[in-house]
């Protein structure tokens, strides 16, 4: 219903904005270390949160329940994807329009990838948890 789906837009909001703000920061002071350690636990909260209906911190919680055991299999599926979009999005602060008009329908498709990919991980760990 409508009622539910603003309320897990508002779980998926509140998480995703300190979860984000704080990935940036580890990059931005820390070499992203804590922030890539930070992905592989709780980089499918959104997921967790579009499933199961939780609030923010009982999602980040559950994500991290959920990746117990299995954390070199998200870091080796998700790395890679992440530096995939990284590198198919950086042309696209050039200001070459050539390379951004090639840039961008290549993120919409490496993105989806991404998505798709990260969906069938949570749901491959969810079962199995």
């Amino acid at each position: 219903s409508w009622a539910t789906s603003q309320g897990s837009f508002a779980a998926t909001a509140f998480a995703a904005v300190p979860f984000w703000l704080v990935a940036f920061l580890g990059v931005l002071f820390t070499l992203g270390i804590p922030s890539l350690f930070m992905l592989i636990w709780f980089g499918l909260f959104g997921f967790v949160i579009a499933d199961q209906r939780l609030s923010a911190w009982r999602a980040l919680r559950n994500t991290a329940r959920i990746g117990r055991g299995h954390r070199v299999l998200i870091a080796a599926v998700g790395l890679p994807l992440l530096i995939v979009n990284a590198i198919v999005a950086v042309p696209l602060g050039s200001g070459v329009l050539a390379l951004v008009v090639v840039s961008a329908p290549l993120l919409l498709l490496t993105t989806g990838v991404s998505m798709a990919v990260g969906a069938h991980l949570y749901l491959r760990l969810r079962d199995s948890a």
